[in-house]
């Protein structure tokens, strides 16, 4: 400690005015233990700025443990990020799914075998005549339900 406590000595006495008995009465010892004005008044403002310290270094390290990297904002973000790929993931494995038991159809059955070759591939047995019709036009406009079509 550089600075020595300074206590305020009651008026009127003389400090070669001593007791040298151990036994003092109470008031005196408080009297004597009384801080200076001056110095009880730097002593408050040193707390109260050590106080004033502390909360400004509590409220900033809270606000960037919220908004700071890796913090609570970022946390958020990434659980969501998170659960957008598990739901990726989720239906990339209910289409792998679907695909095997399709793969596993044709390699057992060949009448969906022949289904694809015809549909999908356009192909025809030998001897097989393939008659290619002219697709439907589509009209801009929907006819009305319930319309019947009468032919002509």
């Amino acid at each position: 400690m550089s600075e020595w406590l300074r206590f305020r000595r009651p008026e009127g006495r003389d400090p070669a005015d001593r007791d040298f008995s151990d036994a003092r009465s109470v008031e005196r010892a408080a009297r004597q233990r009384e801080l200076d004005p001056e110095l009880r008044r730097r002593v408050k403002l040193r707390r109260r700025a050590l106080v004033l310290g502390l909360s400004a270094a509590c409220v900033a390290g809270s606000l960037v443990a919220f908004v700071g990297k890796g913090g609570y904002h970022d946390m958020l973000r990434l659980r969501s990020e998170i659960e957008e790929l598990q739901a990726d993931v989720l239906e990339r494995q209910t289409t792998i799914e679907r695909l095997e038991r399709e793969v596993a159809g044709l390699e057992h059955d060949p009448m969906a075998r022949e289904r694809v070759a015809r549909e999908q591939l356009g192909l025809v047995l030998p001897g097989e005549v393939d008659f290619l019709l002219p697709r439907e036009r589509t009209l801009p406009w929907e006819a009305p339900t319930g319309a019947v079509r009468r032919q002509p």
